[in-house]
This record gives structure tokens, C-alpha cells and sequence, in this order.
């Protein structure tokens, strides 16, 4: 029986590693596609058949897997963890039918080596089928192995959304465990995009826990150390940032504010440049330093331990932002009122509603300013999302806003079904339905209005940051900063071509505009 055992296993594991082989294609297949840009129909249609292809070939693998599949070859107490781990579903479904309170035992069964139970290696393997079926028979859901990952934790290792959303559906599931290395499962999630190059589906894992444990999103300026700043020049250098604030914990003490380095109406990064770890209590300082050039009307700063890709320790400093405009800096300002005073901030999904709160009433707010009818539009950046839900709105656009007639309160994603919402930002749209928030109970940090869009540099359109200051030879055209320019002369190619045209091109020089 034994040699049996190790035979079948030995078939499953041959076929299994085709379905990888399978798996990882389909994988740079969906980041490729998520590459393409939003209005890009036929880019998507021509994935969209190669997925069918592709979803063919992986349906042919599992059935094989089937096939090879003997569960009177394994011990009774085994055969539920190797069903999950091969995806076996109806092997799986035979043994629940048939599952007495002594059988019931062994959906809790542990690897000796890994400590992996049932549930870890189907959610680590991304089977659907057979997670639902092991919490419909009353898994242990928050169990861990020996590397100390939740069910979370794998399903993010391993680049699997519809696990995440599964997870996230079970009433009461904690996504704030961390790991042995003190790691969230969405901190996992962006760890493995920045290791794998197939990483549209870590992503997808990274928004919808985004989502779920986020409480506040908008606009920032953040003032950067660039070379021009360290030569003495005392000056402000700002980069414009998607900020997501998270909590961190059932009862967060802290938060953590997340710096996309995004632009409007841009994709928004997998992951984000920077994190700052926000203390409850600390208080927002307005305005920000003052230097002798490149100051910003709303200005403030704030204390916080930043940690970036380079330096996961972080340190304490001053982080100084300023807002887009207004609107911003009022929510903004409102957002630290808030936070500023409180202790901690609960997950209102995990607390029961019967226990009290030690979050203290907030004050009134004092000569709050009214939004004027003009005021500009939050236009976010758009993500890649396979969701059909209805995104959820950052802005209200409205014709006529309604009078004030009390406390203005922030926007608090804890107070949204999450479970329905799109794993993304809304793409914009001067059309789009926002009217379900109320302005007078959440103002989101806004965009610059519109007429000064149109007055702002045109930048590169490689890397979206510098300006616009090289010409092609000989086609002519303006379209990259230096920089860029001088990465495509350097480039390995041969033959350099023109970003615009494709057209060949002999060299490019410097344009100096008066």
C-alpha cells in the first residue's frame, strides 16, 4: 500500500508541475494585459482568447490529476489534505458525505513538516472549490504553520485573488495576523510583487486587502530629498502621491499611510514608493517648513516612522506634505482631527457592536469652511480590477451641494460593504455616478482644478516625471525628458527608434525652451 501511495504521488506531482508550468503562463498573460491601458478593447479581447485557450489546457491537466488520484491508497486521515493540496475535488466531496464526528477530526490534519493543514495548502494552491468546501464543513480558518502563515498569508504567497476574496468573506476573519517576520498578508502580497515578474495577481491580492482594511484615501504632495535639495539650496522639491491610509490591526494603535507615486488619471503602482507609520495621537503641524523657494499655500507636516523599498526599518521624521488645493487641506486637516485625539481605531467588522468604544467622541468643528460649487474633481488613479462590482466613489459631484447642518465627518471606508466593492479606484469619468456620498459628512482630497492642468509642464511621456526637453533627429519629435533620452541612446539595441513614431533615429538633443 505504501509503494502504491508513493506511485500515485509521484503521477500527481508530474502533472501538477505541468499545471504550474500552466498556471505561471496564464499569470504573464493577466500582467501583460494589465499593462494595457483602460480604453485598449482590442488588447483585451485578443488576451481575453488566449485565456480561453489557456483555461482549456489547465482544465485538461486537473482532470488528469483526477484520474491519477487513489485515496484507498493514503492513510483515512491523509486523504483530506492531499485532496486539497491537488485540487481534488471530488475527492474531497466524497469524504465530507461521509465524515463522522471521528473523520471530522482530519480536516484539521498537519503536515509534520510544514504544519500545513487542509485549508493552508488549498489556499496556498489557489482551489477554490475545495476552501469552500473545507469552511462550509467548519475549517479552522485562522490556523498557521510553522512560518506562522494564515490561510491569508498563502493565498498571497501564492497569487491568488478569488482566495483572498473568499477569505475576506467569512464573517469575523482577522487579515491583520502577522508572521514570524512580523509581515501582514498584504505585506507579503507586495513583497511578492517586486519578486515575481508575473505580478498582476500579487497585486490584485494587495488592492483587495487594501480595500478591505483601508479607512481613507487622496491626493498629496510630499516633499522629497532630491540632488538639487542636498546642494545647499534651500528649497522644496514635491512629487505628487496616491496616499491609502490602513489600519493595522483589529484595534489599531497606529496606521499606515501608503505613497503611491502616481499621477492623475495615471495606473497606479503595484506597490507603493514609501509607507509611514502613523501614531494615533500624534498631531498635524500647519503650515509645513518654510524654505526659501518652492513653498506650497497648504503646507503641514507630521511625525511618522517612513519606511521605503530600500529601508524596511524605517526612521522617525517629519514628513512634509501639502495638499492639492483647499478642499484637500480641509479634509486632510480633518482626517488628523480626528486621528489625532484618538487612542486606537477599531475594525468595525471585527469588534462586536455590543462592546464599547474607547474611541472618544470627536469634537465639533469649528468655522468649517463650505465647498464652493466650483471645487475641483478627485480624479484617481485607475487600476487593472477583473471585479464587476460598482467601484466605490472618492468624490461627490453634484450640482448644487447641500447646506451644512452639522459635524463634518471623513469618509471611512469601515463603514462601506466591503465585500462588494471593486479591488480598485474608479477610473474617472466627468459622467461618472458619485453622488453616493454627502458632502457634508466626507470631503476627499481633490485634484488641482481643471484650467491648471492645462498650464502644467507636459512631461515625459516615458517616465512621466521630467519635462518634455529632448527632440528626436530626425523625425523631431518632442516627447521624453534628458533622462530617458539618454537611457534609449544607451540601450542595448542596435537600432534606436523615435518612443512616438518608432521611426529611427540618428541621435537626440537637449530643447531649451525661453
Amino acid at each position: 500500500m505504501q509503494g502504491q501511495a508513493s506511485k500515485s504521488l509521484r503521477n500527481l506531482k508530474a502533472v501538477e508541475k505541468s499545471l504550474n508550468a500552466l498556471k505561471i503562463k496564464r499569470q504573464k498573460l493577466l500582467t501583460k494585459k494589465a499593462n494595457l491601458h483602460a480604453e485598449d478593447i482590442y488588447g483585451e479581447q485578443l488576451y481575453d482568447k488566449k485565456f480561453v485557450h489557456l483555461d482549456a489546457e489547465i482544465a485538461q491537466c486537473q482532470s488528469k490529476k483526477e484520474d491519477a488520484f487513489r485515496s484507498e491508497f493514503f492513510y483515512p486521515e491523509q486523504v483530506p489534505l492531499y485532496a486539497a493540496e491537488y485540487g481534488i475535488v471530488k475527492v474531497l466531496q466524497d469524504f465530507v458525505a461521509t465524515m463522522t464526528p471521528i473523520t471530522s477530526s482530519y480536516i484539521e490534519f498537519k503536515d509534520p513538516t510544514t504544519g500545513n493543514t487542509p485549508i493552508l495548502v488549498a489556499c496556498s494552491k489557489g482551489y477554490v472549490e475545495c476552501a469552500k468546501i473545507l469552511i462550509a464543513v467548519g475549517a479552522h480558518v485562522g490556523v498557521v504553520n510553522s512560518l506562522g502563515y494564515t490561510a491569508l498569508h498563502c493565498a498571497c504567497a501564492g497569487g491568488h485573488p478569488d482566495i483572498v476574496k473568499l477569505l475576506l468573506a467569512v464573517p469575523y476573519f482577522d487579515p491583520y495576523i502577522r508572521e514570524r517576520r512580523n509581515l501582514m498578508a498584504l505585506h507579503v502580497a507586495r513583497i511578492a510583487c517586486l519578486e515575481n515578474d508575473h505580478w498582476a495577481c500579487y497585486e490584485e491580492c494587495a488592492r483587495l486587502l487594501e480595500d478591505r482594511c483601508g479607512i481613507y484615501r487622496g491626493w498629496l504632495y510630499e516633499s522629497v530629498d532630491t540632488s538639487v535639495v542636498k546642494m545647499a539650496l534651500n528649497l522644496h522639491s514635491w512629487k505628487q502621491r496616491f496616499v491609502v491610509v490602513l489600519r493595522t490591526s483589529v484595534h489599531s494603535t497606529s496606521l499606515e499611510m501608503s505613497f503611491f507615486d502616481s499621477r492623475q488619471g495615471a495606473r497606479l503602482p503595484p506597490v507603493p514608493h514609501s509607507t509611514v507609520v502613523y501614531k494615533l495621537g500624534t498631531p498635524m503641524v500647519q503650515p509645513g517648513t518654510q524654505r526659501s523657494f518652492g513653498n506650497k499655500e497648504y503646507s503641514f507636516n507630521f511625525a511618522g516612522i517612513q519606511r521605503s523599498q530600500e529601508d524596511h526599518r524605517g526612521v522617525m521624521r517629519r514628513i512634509e506634505c501639502a495638499a492639492l488645493d483647499a478642499n484637500g487641506f480641509e479634509s486632510w486637516s480633518s482626517f488628523f482631527a480626528k486621528y489625532s485625539v484618538l487612542k486606537d481605531e477599531p475594525d468595525a467588522k471585527l469588534v462586536p457592536l455590543s462592546a464599547p468604544s474607547s474611541s472618544p467622541t470627536l469634537p465639533p468643528f469649528q468655522d468649517t469652511p463650505s465647498i464652493s460649487r466650483s471645487s475641483s474633481l478627485l480624479i484617481p488613479p485607475w487600476r487593472t480590477s477583473r471585479s464587476e462590482s460598482n467601484p466605490i466613489p472618492l468624490a461627490n459631484e453634484e450640482e448644487s451641494p447641500p447646506e451644512s447642518t452639522g459635524v463634518k465627518q471623513l469618509y471611512d471606508l469601515s463603514q462601506t460593504d466591503l465585500l462588494d466593492m471593486a479591488p480598485s479606484a474608479p477610473n474617472f469619468s466627468p459622467a461618472m455616478a458619485m453622488a453616493a456620498l454627502d458632502l457634508d459628512n466626507s470631503v476627499a482630497a481633490s485634484a488641482p482644478p481643471e484650467e491648471d492642468l492645462v498650464t502644467q509642464r507636459r512631461e515625459c511621456i516615458i517616465c512621466f516625471d521630467g519635462p518634455q526637453s529632448s527632440v528626436c533627429v530626425p523625425c523631431g519629435h518632442n516627447a521624453v525628458c534628458m533622462k530617458c533620452a539618454d537611457h534609449i541612446m544607451t540601450g542595448l539595441d542596435e537600432e534606436k527608434h523615435c518612443p512616438v513614431c518608432r521611426a529611427s533615429i540618428r541621435e537626440m538633443i537637449r530643447l531649451y525652451q525661453c
